[in-house]
């Protein structure tokens, strides 16, 4: 979509942008102009990144066999297995999310030869994400929260399958003594459906609505210097240096790339037995996973983690050396390009 946030973003990095015409699946159009890409720019991969770009890049791959075609998977997966979805992922060479779980649903739900679906686990620019005392101090300061104050962030869309409801209605269900001890952050905005050409910004009505009704519950319960809502935040860093722990108490969530970047500081998870969080926390070991939609487990696990600050650093150091491990920039951009070469 022009001037969306990825076309700027690779526009700013040199990256040559193509307009789609399509308002849904795929239109002949874009295949037309994609098949022209790849002969006249000897193309020799396409990689898509949504459910409805692996329409174009399946049908302009068509008839092209050298030509590799890979497919990334970002949602909860759905059955895939009729006829005419067969027919398009037929074509492709290769199947990646960045988590196990969601690719061992792939494999079921998924017309693709299981030996095709990968595991390419996201990739963070980790040199960014450095716990700095200065920054952390300055931070707060600037936000009004005192040193001995715990912080507890959430960070994502303003919408309700995000658990942002149930994390605000948490903060009323922590123990009344340790309310003066907590605050809360949110960081991000209603999902955003189109801007006009005057640019105002139109948002999602559930999401609207999700974010009227935590604004309305603010101010009802006289909260708002314990919940601060933080709006979009382009240089997320400063925000993590605040905070003690985080919490992302999802309905449904693949891979949370929220809480690599949290884990990313060291910062202990509270996330919900929902899908790719649970790999992510293991079991507890680098966090604590809770049943979705109860903003009394969300209070339950604060308040524990506000007991135990020992296990709340064991916790962010095991979160700190997982994604060391295993999210780096690096070794994800290093592993797509293999695949591209044909060495996996």
């Amino acid at each position: 979509m022009p001037d969306s946030k990825v076309d700027i973003f690779l526009r700013e990095h040199s990256i040559e942008t193509i307009p789609s015409s399509a308002s849904g699946y795929f239109n002949f159009t874009d295949v037309r102009e994609a098949k022209k890409i790849i002969r006249r720019r000897n193309v020799s991969v396409i990689h898509s990144h949504t459910r409805f770009d692996v329409w174009t890049a399946s049908l302009a791959a068509r008839g092209i066999s050298d030509v590799k075609f890979f497919h990334s998977v970002y949602m909860n997966v759905a059955p895939k297995k009729d006829v005419l979805h067969r027919w398009i992922y037929r074509r492709a060479n290769g199947i990646f999310s960045s988590s196990e779980i969601i690719n061992k649903e792939i494999r079921e739900r998924y017309p693709v030869d299981s030996a095709r679906v990968h595991l390419l686990r996201y990739g963070i620019a980790l040199e960014k994400f450095v716990s700095d005392e200065t920054v952390r101090r300055r931070t707060r300061t600037s936000l009004g929260i005192q040193e001995n104050e715990i912080v507890v962030g959430m960070m994502g869309r303003i919408d309700t399958q995000k658990g942002v409801r149930e994390f605000v209605e948490s903060y009323m269900r922590l123990p009344e003594n340790k309310r003066g001890q907590i605050k809360y952050l949110i960081i991000g905005e209603p999902t955003i459906l189109r801007t006009e050409k005057d640019g105002t910004i139109v948002y999602e009505p559930e999401s609207k609505a999700c974010d009227e009704y935590i604004r309305s519950y603010i101010t009802k319960n006289n909260i708002g210097n314990n919940i601060l809502s933080l709006g979009y935040q382009n240089d997320i860093v400063p925000i993590l240096n605040a905070m003690d722990i985080f919490a992302l108490p999802s309905y449904a969530e693949m891979y949370s790339l929220s809480v690599i970047d949290a884990m990313a500081m060291g910062l202990p998870v509270i996330g919900t037995k929902a899908g790719g969080t649970e790999e992510q926390l293991e079991g507890g070991k680098r966090g604590i996973l809770i049943e979705p939609k109860k903003p009394g487990a969300i209070a339950q696990a604060v308040a524990f983690y506000a007991d135990s600050p020992k296990i709340r650093a064991a916790h962010g150091e095991e979160a700190r050396a997982f994604v060391r491990e295993n999210h780096s920039m690096e070794k994800t951009v290093a592993r797509l390009i293999d695949f591209y070469n044909g060495k996996i």
